[in-house]
C-alpha cells in the first residue's frame, strides 16, 4: 500500500506552456474529478499569482522623478469583475511513501493540461493567524474522450 503523506508542489504555465510561477508551499490543496475543481491554499503570498489574479499596472516615471528620488518603486495590481479567469495548464508533482516502510516507493505527477484560474482575490486576516491565499482552478477537457486529467507514477528504485 502506498500513501500521499505530503502536499505537492504545483507549477503554473499559461495556456502556451511557458511557466508562470511555482507553488510549493501548499498548506492544503483538494482534486475532485465530478466537480473539475483543485482548490489549493498557499502559506505564502506568490507575486506572481497577484499578477495572474489581477493586472500589474506599469508605472510610468519620469527620468526626472528617478534621479531625483522623489518616487520609490511600487507594483500596483488592479482587480475587477470582468475578467473572470485566466487558461493555464498545471503540473503538480509529490512522492508517494510506502506504508510498511515509509521510505519513498513511488513519483508521482498529475498533468492538467487545460483548466481556468478563477481570478476571485480575497484577503482574510485574522491575529496571530498567518495569511494563507487560496486559489481555485477548474479543470476542462482537453481531448475528444472528456479528459480532464493524467497521474503518471515513476516508481523509485
Amino acid at each position: 500500500m502506498n500513501i500521499i503523506q505530503d502536499v505537492i508542489d504545483l507549477e503554473i504555465y499559461d495556456k502556451d506552456g511557458v511557466l508562470i510561477t511555482e507553488i510549493n508551499k501548499m498548506t492544503k490543496g483538494s482534486l475532485k474529478q465530478r466537480d473539475k475543481d483543485l482548490i489549493v491554499s498557499n502559506a505564502t503570498l506568490n507575486l506572481k499569482m497577484l499578477e495572474i489574479l489581477g493586472d500589474l499596472e506599469k508605472n510610468e516615471v519620469s527620468d526626472f522623478d528617478k534621479a531625483s528620488g522623489g518616487i520609490e518603486d511600487e507594483k500596483t495590481f488592479t482587480f475587477n469583475n470582468e475578467k473572470m479567469f485566466t487558461e493555464v495548464k498545471l503540473i503538480g508533482k509529490g512522492v508517494l511513501y510506502d506504508t510498511n516502510t515509509m521510505k519513498i516507493s513511488h513519483d508521482f505527477k498529475i498533468i492538467i493540461p487545460k483548466a481556468v484560474l478563477f481570478r476571485d482575490f480575497s484577503l482574510d486576516l485574522e491575529v496571530a493567524t498567518a495569511y494563507s491565499p487560496q486559489y481555485h482552478f477548474r479543470m476542462q477537457s482537453y481531448n475528444e474522450a472528456k479528459d480532464l486529467f493524467q497521474v503518471k507514477l515513476k516508481e523509485r528504485k
